[in-house]
């Protein structure tokens, strides 16, 4: 289909700079190719952000909600009356709108990097009715792509659904002189939290790791998500850049990133964002993978200190 025109669909865009990121290197990827890209941010899909801010894990067990959305979805995307070929839909309850595309004569590709059950730590009966409802729709797609074969097995295994895995790369955007001058202007280690704090438990961990570090570091945080406001410490400096290149210029600096979740593990993007700021990363999650970079938060939450240690390894 090369020459193609495709319309990518977000309703997340402007609040995650991972996710800006990952479209950003796709549309590159696409034009090389000769394809004709659009990119639609729906920043103003209400539905969607009260969802994820209030409900979402009551409703979206409901197979209703998700074919309310999926058709104010399509009617968004039909309404922009640009000739196109295949729409990528983003975010797992974007694949709602699927089939009425579908049946508007559209190919569709899902791009699917997380899982919203995951996202939300919703577990038990409900966690099976919303993943029920994802399937029901996701089968509705002509391709499923994530950003890596350890997620493509996942959904394989638990949710036997086949797809594409196509990881975007890492484009640098910093240089070798960067680095070595960042690390040579180092008094004391910089670190850079860029994922949006979304959960009040993860406010909580925000705020004992400012609180620990606070002789240590300084910490750079993306002032985004909805438990923000809830981080309680004064050794922290929000941001929250209006463009990427912004972003960029000022982040760079930054010697050390972490990322702070109490999901098993972070998402692709937000350690996309550091390896192309040739930042090492420390990662504080349920379930770490390796001894290096990655500490229990269990073990964290029972001893705070351990992070100290091993930001002092790192460094």
């Amino acid at each position: 289909m090369s020459g193609g025109r495709i319309l990518i669909y977000t309703p997340t865009y402007d609040h995650s700079k991972g996710l800006q990121y990952r479209l950003n290197m796709l549309m590159k990827s696409l034009q090389e190719y000769g394809y004709e890209v659009f990119l639609h941010k729906d920043e103003r899909e209400t539905l969607l952000r009260q969802l994820y801010n209030r409900s979402a894990k009551y409703v979206l067990q409901y197979k209703s909600v998700w074919e309310y959305i999926g058709k104010s979805i399509a009617k968004k995307v039909l309404k922009l009356r640009k000739k196109i070929d295949l729409v990528f839909l983003t975010t797992d309850v974007c694949a709602a709108a699927a089939k009425s595309l579908r049946n508007a004569g559209l190919k569709i590709v899902l791009l699917l990097e997380d899982l919203t059950v995951d996202w939300l730590n919703i577990s038990g009966k409900l966690r099976d009715k919303i993943l029920d409802n994802l399937i029901s729709f996701a089968v509705e797609c002509d391709s499923i792509v994530t950003p890596s074969y350890e997620f493509s097995e996942r959904l394989r295994k638990e949710l036997n659904l086949e797809t594409l895995p196509a990881p975007p790369g890492v484009e640098l955007i910093v240089t070798k002189e960067d680095v070595v001058a960042r690390c040579n202007q180092m008094i004391r280690p910089t670190i850079l939290h860029a994922r949006q704090i979304v959960t009040t438990d993860e406010a909580k961990i925000i705020s004992l790791i400012c609180r620990e570090l606070e002789k240590f570091a300084t910490i750079y945080a993306l002032k985004a998500g909805s438990y923000a406001s809830k981080v309680s410490s004064d050794n922290i400096n929000w941001y929250h850049y209006d463009t990427i290149e912004e972003a960029i210029n000022n982040l760079k600096k930054c010697h050390l990133g972490i990322i702070a979740t109490t999901r098993d593990a972070p998402t692709f993007t937000s350690q996309w964002f550091h390896f192309s700021l040739l930042q090492p990363v420390i990662a504080v999650t349920r379930k770490p993978i390796d001894d290096v970079y990655w500490l229990s938060l269990p073990d964290f939450l029972d001893n705070p200190r351990l992070l100290k240690e091993k930001l002092r390894n790192v460094i």
